[in-house]
């Protein structure tokens, strides 16, 4: 639990501020409603927590009085903030469901990314998932040369290209005045230049991908996947079911349906209600 995330929620409510939103949030609550609920929420975790090694269904109890408190923030006080969705999918992960723990960390790791809280919480929760999913090979080649991409955080992405930017145009001014002249002053910059665009289409590319494609997360135990977008009519799509946690993207959505393109690059139809979108 991020003690220090929480805090911060307390202190942006008492101040009117919110998490990530504007001063008419918290309207339909109320400030002080929206501390009580918080505080509340943040009670029944602990005490789960507490009851866990001894009394699990008790504590499974409090983890969902918990989740139901930070959803009515959510849904009713309007705080869209990471720490929240954090909060849920570390409740749910003490409770023993992996599923909605992957969704609630992938949601917040979204408004907060680059925290390595929410990163190792949403490593652990991966490796829980029952139905292993190996990557396609020329993503795992892309992930090699194409480190940077893959393993820098958007934060660090853009403090490079904004340092990559600056040694750029530093080094070409003082070169094009004849502060310093020769070679290497172009060798830097050129070497700047490519390091700030291959950040900066990093970035693009992201922001594209997230905008352009909907990803989700199995929720149900297991859920048969289908060959077309009906039980009765078609055959499942592989030997086994899907269970909790396995993510994917949408590729296409009907009514009670959904195509969806698995990290291995297989697709398969799963039914409404066995999944949820990020």
């Amino acid at each position: 639990m991020n003690r220090v995330a929480a805090c911060w929620f307390i202190l942006a409510s008492a101040l009117g501020v919110g998490l990530g939103c504007g001063s008419a949030c918290a309207q339909e609550l109320g400030r002080q409603e929206s501390q009580r609920v918080f505080q509340e929420a943040e009670r029944e975790f602990q005490e789960g927590a507490a009851l866990l090694r001894d009394d699990r269904e008790s504590a499974v109890e409090r983890f969902d009085g918990a989740i139901a408190g930070y959803r009515r923030l959510i849904e009713e006080g309007g705080f869209q903030s990471g720490a929240l969705h954090y909060n849920i999918a570390n409740a749910y992960l003490l409770s023993g469901d992996v599923g909605r723990a992957v969704l609630g960390y992938r949601r917040a790791e979204r408004l907060m990314p680059g925290n390595e809280n929410i990163a190792a919480n949403l490593s652990q929760a991966r490796q829980r998932v029952r139905t292993r999913i190996e990557r396609e090979p020329g993503e795992r080649v892309a992930e090699l040369f194409l480190f940077w991409h893959y393993e820098l955080p958007a934060r660090m992405r853009f403090g490079v290209l904004a340092f990559a930017s600056c040694v750029f145009w530093t080094l070409l001014l003082v070169r094009t005045v004849g502060v310093v002249r020769g070679a290497p002053a172009w060798w830097g910059a050129g070497v700047a230049g490519v390091v700030g665009v291959s950040m900066a289409l990093s970035l693009a590319v992201e922001q594209r991908a997230s905008l352009v494609q909907d990803e989700g997360v199995v929720v149900a135990g297991a859920v048969v996947g289908r060959k077309g977008p009906a039980e009765s009519t078609y055959q499942p799509s592989f030997t086994q079911p899907l269970h909790a946690g396995v993510e994917f993207t949408v590729v296409e959505q009907r009514v009670g349906w959904a195509l969806v393109r698995l990290g291995d690059g297989r697709e398969t139809w799963l039914p409404a209600g066995s999944f949820e979108l990020i």
